[in-house]
């Protein structure tokens, strides 16, 4: 099972947007990206998932 959906079902949450936590141990580092562009892809997912209903 995906690790997000189990720990949001485990929490009773829709999506990671709301979790104090984010970004937590979950978010892994895509191996395609430098480590700049991880930074920025990281703030771009923050962002989207904060705004998502």
């Amino acid at each position: 099972m995906c690790p997000f959906y189990q720990c949001c079902k485990d929490k009773g949450d829709k999506h990671c947007g709301n979790c104090p936590k984010l970004p937590c141990e979950k978010f892994m580092k895509d191996p395609n990206f430098s480590e700049e562009g991880n930074e920025v892809n990281l703030k771009k997912m923050i962002k989207n998932l904060k705004y998502a209903l």
